[in-house]
């Protein structure tokens, strides 16, 4: 390759000629990017790789004969470095680029070398942290409890990510997580009353993403909803055993791990096959049930009481360790006589 003269002479008998030209040869070449297409990240760098080859020798172009540039998107040319062996490089900054698809143009070129040039599709967005997730009052409550989910979407550096589209998926129900600008998350409650997700160990699924950003995800996170713990508490108005003409009232305290009376609740007393149903004071805030000694149940004789208290979403509890017993009045016999008890037959 390289350049040439080619000259020619002639002469017809009458007249001679000479003349000449000068003709370059050309050998042919490849560009052959190392990627295409590009995904980057803006305030960050987005590196480039071409290989420039004589493809006649074949050879790699180094420096010595080849030049090579790029543009940035219809900007100003810049020289790639020269790695030897026909490959070039370049690290581009991407600081103060909005995100987007740009262009990238590779040229080559040298002295008798078929100059070539390729395109390299670049789209760029914002990097992104990874998600923070924090909850208000832990990830494990009960029916009567709840807690807020908070999730922060930072661009690397930690500024806040708005506008966008943040969510949890538990099983196949999705909830949107809602802006909240004074601490810049996205924020949703739940509570433990709540249908879905309801009672169990949940795993959550978290997604965060906006057009331009890095998209995040976190698959670690739990959150358990339990049945509220509660406690029994029995009391009577007076003895436990009782005579046919005298009563008994029963108290039971059914309460929440907080001491709160559960009202609404199911308290049943079972003798035998026989239910009491109980009744709530809700002045005292207690269930209470009286027995008299003369009721046909559950009648005379020595009674072992099952106490139960139960209501949807509250641990259900039972007290086996009750006794009531009824028994006959006790009684005695006077006798009296108007006339003493000796007479005559007048």
């Amino acid at each position: 390759h390289g350049l040439y003269r080619i000259e020619q002479f002639w002469s017809n008998g009458t007249e001679a000629g000479y003349r000449t030209k000068e003709i370059i040869l050309y050998y042919p070449t490849t560009l052959i990017e190392e990627q295409s297409q590009i995904n980057g990240f803006t305030e960050s760098t987005v590196d480039i790789s071409v290989d420039f080859d004589d493809s006649y020798t074949p050879q790699g172009l180094d420096g010595i004969f080849a030049n090579v540039v790029y543009s940035f998107d219809g900007g100003a040319n810049i020289s790639l470095v020269d790695q030897s062996g026909g490959t070039w490089t370049a690290s581009i900054s991407t600081t103060g680029i909005s995100p987007g698809r740009y262009t990238i143009i590779v040229y080559a070129e040298g002295y008798a070398l078929e100059n070539q040039s390729t395109t390299i599709d670049v789209s760029l967005i914002h990097d992104t942290e990874a998600l923070t997730v924090v909850w208000s009052n832990t990830n494990d409550i009960s029916y009567v409890e709840s807690t807020e989910l908070s999730v922060a979407y930072n661009r690397l550096g930690g500024v806040p990510v708005t506008g966008a589209d943040v969510n949890v998926t538990i099983g196949t129900t999705t909830w949107v997580l809602n802006w909240d600008s004074g601490s810049g998350t996205y924020k949703r409650i739940f509570y433990g009353d709540d249908v879905d997700p309801g009672f169990g160990s949940h795993n959550l699924t978290i997604l965060a993403g906006r057009s331009g950003y890095e998209p995040q995800s976190d698959s670690t996170v739990t959150l358990d909803i339990s049945e509220e713990s509660t406690t029994l508490g029995i009391a009577w108005s007076g003895s436990t055993s009782i005579t046919y003409v005298e009563s008994v009232t029963l108290y039971v305290n059914y309460q929440m791990s907080n001491t709160t009376a559960i009202p609404s609740a199911t308290v049943e007393v079972t003798i035998d096959s026989n239910i009491f149903v109980m009744n709530w004071n809700d002045t005292s805030k207690r269930y209470w049930y009286q027995f008299n000694g003369n009721d046909l149940l559950p009648g005379i004789g020595v009674h072992s009481l099952t106490i139960e208290a139960n209501k949807f979403g509250y641990q259900y509890q039972s007290d086996l360790l009750q006794t009531l017993t009824i028994t006959e009045e006790p009684t005695t016999l006077v006798l009296s006589w108007s006339n003493g008890n000796s007479i005559t037959y007048v």
